[in-house]
């Protein structure tokens, strides 16, 4: 079965299956995404992405562990994921899938996914603010709005990853994630400086990140 471990800082998770579980998750995840899927090329190589990271973790380049239970053992195979990036994934993922027509193993793989990610939210951020992660994620929608959402994307995940411990970065996923919304400069405009309304960051905040995202996606510890 397909799970996910949130990383030691919650920069991240860790998502792990044996090798068939894997190839069935890569096989739907690159089907989505291919050229006869519904995704503009944009989305569709953020989601690649995802593909790709399965990919590796399937064919061993990645991490590796034994899995017990009473007296069977098998491998296991995992891969790191940063957080933003593997929320826009998983809404790319479902969005698209809402546009195919899928066997009923596809959507139980799906499920699975996501039943696991959700488990690894609450683990990392508690029910309530998990439960707005997993909703925030689901908020994707295909179209040329979202897809210009995706070129912030590493911007955003530099912001996220320079923060340091578990503490800062437990507050400060969710109004990362809300902050990729179409909609969010505009209430900004309206609701940002307002004194006791929701905890918003100013869009200004990220300018830096973006033009330094790579040296500190590199540098990180999830």
């Amino acid at each position: 079965m397909i799970c996910a471990e949130p990383t030691k800082q919650l920069g991240g998770v860790v998502i792990w299956g044996d090798a068939w579980e894997l190839d069935a998750l890569y096989e739907l995840v690159h089907r989505v995404a291919s050229d006869t899927g519904p995704l503009a090329p944009i989305t569709a190589q953020f989601l690649s992405g995802f593909a790709y990271d399965i990919r590796k973790a399937k064919e061993g380049e990645r991490l590796k562990r034994q899995a017990k239970r009473w007296d069977d053992v098998k491998s296991i195979y995992g891969v790191e994921i940063v957080w933003v990036y593997l929320l826009l994934q998983l809404g790319i993922l479902r969005a698209g899938a809402a546009f195919m027509t899928l066997r009923a193993r596809d959507q139980a793989n799906i499920w699975a996914l996501e039943a696991a990610i959700q488990d690894a939210l609450a683990a990392s951020f508690g029910e309530d603010i998990g439960a707005a992660l997993f909703e925030q994620a689901h908020a994707f929608r295909l179209g040329s709005s979202w897809d210009a959402s995706l070129v912030k994307s590493n911007g955003r995940a530099a912001y996220y990853l320079k923060l340091e411990g578990r503490k800062k970065r437990r507050a400060a996923l969710l109004p990362v994630m809300r902050t990729l919304d179409p909609l969010y400069d505009a209430m900004w405009s309206v609701m940002g400086a307002r004194e006791g309304g929701p905890a918003l960051i100013n869009p200004n905040d990220f300018l830096s990140f973006e033009q330094n995202c790579d040296d500190i996606l590199c540098a990180a510890t999830l």
